[in-house]
């Protein structure tokens, strides 16, 4: 009770692909035209009594085309390391964790966000330097096939080593006055270094000294909401942080290379804490229209359990003019109802 469990399940050799032949296809594909596809895996109907999992249970995969906007304002982000820039053109190349690089191409309304004055006083293109990692928001697809940038965020510099990760328990223990203790899944590691292993748990100390920040990607936070030291965080939080140098190190060795099996756990220490944007999903429990507030209530992640479900189990939502509405009925916050099951991102 109160532990995390890594289960190795068994696939049913009949679901090992899916094809899908129904709405929402067939499409039609355009070139430079984005297209997208929403996937939902229903782990109650594919998980089967025994843990085995079944893909081709009914309804256990369904799939449905993105809605289309005439002018996107945005494509995605791509997280890479910077492998030269060219000033002339205001282009800088990106190499991505899986191999494949990308020629940036910045324009006057392009943002820099992030840079810490050791990179550079004034944000802007001639921060960007080789080896460093960026976050790149992508808002076109020239014909030649170069992106074009509509945000570049400062992730780390050449030397330093960050990882990303969802908080999934605060560990009550002992530690130093302004120190905490947590453990995270990790799902994405911008360095790409072999000894941070994605899918496993991580034990973090978030150290006194270590410095708090939001990634806001753009957003105006409202007054009265902060993220500045270890009294804010909390489990199901997206966290990016920056690994103490000299501090990482593997406490479990993971399974046999024949055999498929969970990552090796590590630790580390945390010097710098970042709070990413961040994702709840459960049923709204009430709506506030004069605040343009809602309470959401919000089932455990990963199977993990909350550490005190009374007291954490409900969040406060804020809405802003910013906030976008998608699937409600109008697309605002009147289209909110209690009992809706819904998911927040922010």
């Amino acid at each position: 009770m109160g532990s995390v469990c890594q289960l190795t399940p068994t696939f049913d050799s009949n679901s090992a692909s899916l094809s899908f032949t129904t709405s929402p296809f067939p499409v039609q594909v355009s070139a430079f035209s984005p297209l997208g596809f929403l996937v939902d895996f229903h782990l109650n109907t594919v998980i089967q009594s025994d843990l085995s999992v079944n893909l081709a249970a009914a309804n256990g995969v369904t799939i449905a085309q993105l809605p289309s906007v005439p002018t996107p304002s945005q494509y995605g982000f791509v997280v890479g390391t910077v492998l030269g820039t060219t000033p002339s053109l205001n282009q800088f190349m990106l190499q991505t964790p899986w191999g494949q690089p990308f020629i940036i191409d910045t324009t006057s309304s392009t943002t820099f966000n992030n840079f810490s004055a050791s990179a550079c006083t004034t944000p802007g293109f001639a921060c960007l330097a080789q080896g460093q990692i960026l976050k790149v928001e992508i808002s076109g697809v020239a014909a030649g096939g170069n992106l074009t940038a509509s945000e570049v965020d400062y992730v780390q510099a050449a030397a330093a080593q960050t990882v990303e990760g969802t908080v999934i328990k605060i560990l009550p223990l002992p530690v130093p006055a302004g120190e905490l203790i947590v453990q995270m899944i990790l799902h994405n590691n911008p360095s790409s270094a072999s000894g941070v292993p994605l899918g496993g748990v991580a034990t973090v100390t978030l150290a006194s000294s270590a410095a708090y920040s939001i990634d806001s990607n753009g957003f105006t936070m409202p007054s009265g909401l902060n993220f500045t030291s270890e009294e804010d965080v909390t489990v199901g939080q997206n966290l990016r942080l920056v690994v103490a140098p000299g501090t990482l190190s593997a406490t479990g060795s993971g399974p046999v290379s024949s055999l498929w099996g969970p990552p090796p756990s590590i630790s580390f220490t945390a010097s710098a804490v970042e709070l990413e944007p961040s994702q709840l999903t459960g049923p709204i429990t009430a709506t506030d229209s004069g605040t343009a507030t809602f309470t959401l209530s919000v089932a455990p992640r990963f199977f993990a359990p909350w550490p005190t479900p009374s007291a954490v189990s409900s969040f406060n939502v804020v809405t802003t003019s910013q906030t976008s509405y998608t699937g409600f009925t109008p697309d605002n916050f009147t289209g909110l109802a209690t009992n809706d099951f819904v998911s927040v991102n922010g």
